[in-house]
């Protein structure tokens, strides 16, 4: 149950990853091709300088996906290396309190043959005893196995807030990045359509003279 428990939170936070970067990637990737959209328009009437600077944020775009790629790969293999050493512990866990059950039941088949020897009063007495015992490791066994379950959610937890902190952050630093470099250019817009109209205007006096 554990066992599958830990591969199921494998599978969910892989799958949420795997959407992070599928929805990072078609942001980035639309960004970069309504913006170069933008630029080609703009190419054959401006300077040709808008050409280097789409190159430069087409290669700046490029490398926030790389990165972001890169730091998805780490958060899953390290995760993955996390789930994996719970398992190995709870593995090794389980086969020492099966190996310590073994011996205890040895212990008692042993004891029980000697008390085979005494009288009946005696016996009773141990087998409350065992009862006692038993119902006390079973206790003990449900309380660890509680507390690796509320360590596994929080850490869990832990791993889907940060994620989501740092995705949100990238957001902000694109849409920062992306705003002044529009406003930019439709001022460069502005002012040619302007000079396009003084140049047109002074025509007009010319053909009136």
């Amino acid at each position: 149950v554990f066992h599958l428990y830990l591969q199921f939170d494998l599978d969910v936070f892989h799958l949420f990853l795997q959407f992070d970067l599928d929805v990072f990637d078609l942001f980035l990737r639309f960004d970069l091709n309504v913006f170069d959209l933008f630029l080609r328009f703009d190419l054959d009437v401006f300077d040709p300088l808008l050409r280097i600077d789409l190159d430069v944020i087409h290669l700046y775009l490029q490398f926030d996906l790389d990165v972001f790629h890169l730091y998805l790969q780490f958060d899953l293999d390290v995760f993955h290396l996390f789930l994996q050493f719970d398992l190995d512990v709870f593995h090794l866990y389980l086969q020492f309190d099966l190996n310590v059950f073994h011996l205890y039941l040895q212990f008692d088949l042993n004891v029980f043959h000697l008390y085979l020897q005494f009288d009946l009063d005696v016996f009773h007495l141990f087998l409350q005893f065992d009862l006692d015992v038993f119902h006390l490791y079973l206790q003990f066994d449900l309380d660890v196995f509680d507390l690796f379950l509320r360590f596994d959610l929080n850490v869990f937890d832990l791993f889907l807030r940060f994620d989501l902190n740092v995705f949100d952050l990238f957001l902000r630093f694109d849409l920062d990045v992306f705003d002044p470099l529009l406003r930019i250019d439709l001022d460069v817009i502005h002012l040619y359509l302007q000079f396009d109209l003084d140049v047109f205007h002074l025509y007009l006096q010319f053909d009136l003279d």
